[in-house]
């Protein structure tokens, strides 16, 4: 079963930028995630469906629908705990 993580995030974020290289190297370990990225700048609307008050936000998405989200910047650990949560 494959799951998708959507990561809002914005280029002025600095936390956003932090956290990218964590969320990549954590992806590495878990082919069944599909990644989108959503710059909430150029989608705003995207962002405004799920409900995102604060970036970044990990979104973790099953069967079409939004399950759990992850706020701010967190170690690899955390974020792995966080996908294997969900899968």
């Amino acid at each position: 079963m494959n799951f998708i993580l959507k990561k809002f995030w914005a280029p002025w974020c600095k936390p956003c930028l932090t956290l990218s290289p964590i969320l990549e190297s954590s992806l590495k370990n878990f082919n069944n995630i599909i990644f989108e990225s959503v710059n909430i700048d150029l989608d705003p609307n995207q962002a405004f469906d799920l409900d995102i008050k604060s970036i970044p936000t990990l979104v973790f998405i099953k069967d079409g629908k939004p399950i759990d989200r992850l706020i701010g910047v967190h170690s690899k650990e955390e974020i792995e705990e966080f996908f294997y949560k969900n899968i």
